[in-house]
């Protein structure tokens, strides 16, 4: 007598196999970009503090830290401009710059700025760090342009 049984999945089956990935998946993806931003905010803060061993070693040389200019080298006592992995400038997760006055002969404040990239749109994010070595953390809905030492979250 032939063995009439088949062999597959029943459509069942199949939906609860793919109900069981949408969960996986709902709770992995942003799971993974949070991730994802963690890391690079923790190489913009690291990107942050080379700068700022820049300045200091500037400063060493020249007692002045305001011949210090932000570009794409690390050579003579000059910033780096930051991207990750040396990418293009519209992929950066942040971007380096000096605080507004800053630097002067004796102080800097350096500040780290999310793009787009790395907030997807939803929030601005700035990350500072100064000569005294405070460092501070804001991130709001609205533009930011620094963030107060002593007052907002240091990282």
């Amino acid at each position: 007598m032939p063995n009439n049984t088949s062999q597959g999945f029943t459509l069942v089956e199949l939906m609860v196999a793919v109900l069981i990935v949408g969960i996986l998946a709902a709770v992995a993806i942003p799971m993974y970009a949070k991730n994802i931003q963690s890391t690079a905010r923790s190489e913009a803060e690291g990107e942050l503090i080379n700068a700022a061993s820049h300045m200091e070693q500037l400063y060493t040389s020249s007692l002045s830290y305001a011949n210090a200019t932000v570009t794409t080298a690390t050579t003579g006592g000059t910033i780096a401009g930051w991207a990750p992995s040396n990418t293009a400038l519209t992929a950066a997760k942040y971007t380096i710059a000096f605080a507004s006055g800053s630097p002067t002969t004796t102080a800097y404040t350096i500040i780290a700025t999310a793009t787009a990239a790395q907030t997807n749109g939803q929030f601005f994010e700035v990350i500072a760090l100064n000569n005294q070595g405070q460092h501070c953390i804001k991130q709001s809905s609205s533009s930011l342009s620094s963030c107060t030492f002593g007052t907002d979250p240091s990282w």
